[in-house]
């Protein structure tokens, strides 16, 4: 899909994303989690310096976000696994296996953080050594002429930077996206500042090292115009820089790296999404009870909500409907990433001199307008033209239902103190 939206400057909207505004993002954490270290960090940041009632309609979007990416991802795993084990193209067969990802997955989070944590890094080590190992094979073997690692960089005139760097940076943050998730870890980190501090950036510069090398490579090993063309069918696009350079009894292994990355992500979202919430109810902004731990501490109603919720998508929206899921977690994530944008500015505003704090929050305001000006790219130049605007449609829906959790939970509020004074 990358080289579908940026074509031969795919590397360059990476890089350009980690700049701005992933690094600017990174370090605005790095600043906000020594002051207010705790999971749910959009939640817990934006009622700290934003607004108690913009935090709960933010920290509401954020769970919104990790709900929508595990059935998203469960979707996504079960198609190739289909492939994968010839099982057909049967949309019916699809939502089976990906309920059957979404119950295991949910299986392995209430067994506690640890066992989430091995696995996670196991599927990732699966999916980087072939993305990494494809990727390097590429640069050192190049099947393609002209084709070279600096070109990747260099537009040829300003507008086929702007062309090309701006729908594909949106695909840029969603690759790069998963870095702050640490901070759902901190309650259990040893030494919790520091260690999540240190994990925001080496997490996100390996990203992007990573996944710049396999965005050179393989357009080194299979023209970029071929990759771009397969962008509907991932497994393909991999199987065809693989075949180059992999014996044919390993050419399943893409089809199955796709699946692995597909359950790793569900795995990661769907713990984000139950610490969110967990730090949600604790603070009364959603209903009490739900943060009740099982014995290994996991918030075991919420990670069956969270679960319930992912399975009630799969079956309402299946894997033909995928970009609705992708409007769904662009729109989110990109509201999640301004909440902690807006919350740095206001801590800076409100803890140093004015002309320091103006001085530390330019970049920031830089990467809140890239942010903007991705937002605006993702609804007038979606990657199908039959969803045009349907980002900007699915970010009103969720701001409003935020607003109706506001007035439940006022109206709660207001049943519990005439309790009170009844009694």
């Amino acid at each position: 899909l990358l080289y579908t939206l940026s074509g031969e400057l795919a590397p360059l909207s990476i890089l350009v994303a980690y700049f701005f505004p992933m690094m600017v993002i990174a370090f605005s954490l790095i600043y906000l989690v020594r002051r207010a270290p705790a999971a749910g960090g959009v939640f817990v940041f934006s009622k700290r310096y934003l607004h108690p009632r913009a935090a709960t309609i933010l920290g509401w979007a954020y769970v919104i976000m990790c709900f929508s990416v595990t059935p998203m991802c469960a979707l996504v795993g079960a198609l190739y696994l289909q492939s994968l084990f010839g099982l057909g193209e049967s949309a019916l067969t699809g939502q089976l296996i990906a309920s059957g990802f979404m119950l295991v997955f949910m299986v392995l989070n209430l067994r506690g953080v640890e066992a989430t944590a091995k696995v996670a890094l196991c599927l990732l080590a699966l999916e980087l050594a072939v993305l990494l190992g494809l990727g390097m094979a590429g640069i050192i073997d190049p099947q393609v002429e002209n084709v070279g690692v600096l070109g990747s960089y260099l537009p040829e005139s300003m507008d086929s930077f702007w062309t090309a760097i701006g729908p594909g940076m949106l695909f840029g943050m969603w690759m790069l996206a998963q870095f702050d998730s640490s901070i759902n870890f901190i309650e259990e980190a040893r030494t919790p500042v520091r260690t999540i501090q240190r994990s925001f950036l080496l997490t996100l510069t390996a990203m992007l090292v990573i996944y710049s090398i396999a965005a050179i490579g393989w357009k080194m090993a299979v023209p970029a115009e071929t990759l771009a063309g397969l962008f509907a069918d991932s497994a393909q696009a991999l199987g065809s820089i693989a075949s180059v350079y992999l014996p044919s009894w390993l050419l399943w292994l893409p089809t199955l790296v796709i699946v692995t990355s597909a359950c790793n992500c569900l795995n990661i979202s769907l713990n984000a999404g139950v610490r969110a919430a967990y730090r949600m109810s604790r603070e009364g902004d959603l209903p009490s009870g739900l943060e009740r731990l099982n014995r290994r501490q996991v918030p075991a109603w919420l990670t069956v909500i969270g679960t319930l919720c992912g399975l009630a998508m799969i079956w309402a929206k299946p894997v033909t409907e995928l970009q609705w899921y992708y409007d769904v977690v662009s729109i989110t994530m990109m509201l999640s990433y301004v909440a902690m944008l807006l919350s740095f500015i206001r801590a800076v505003l409100r803890e140093h001199a004015l002309p320091k704090a103006l001085l530390l929050s330019v970049l920031p305001t830089l990467a809140l307008a890239t942010i903007v000006y991705i937002a605006y790219t993702a609804g007038t130049q979606p990657a199908d033209p039959a969803y045009l605007y349907h980002v900007w449609y699915c970010g009103a829906v969720i701001l409003a239902s935020g607003v109706v959790l506001l007035v439940y939970n006022r109206l709660r509020q207001r049943a519990s103190l005439s309790r009170s004074a009844l009694s």
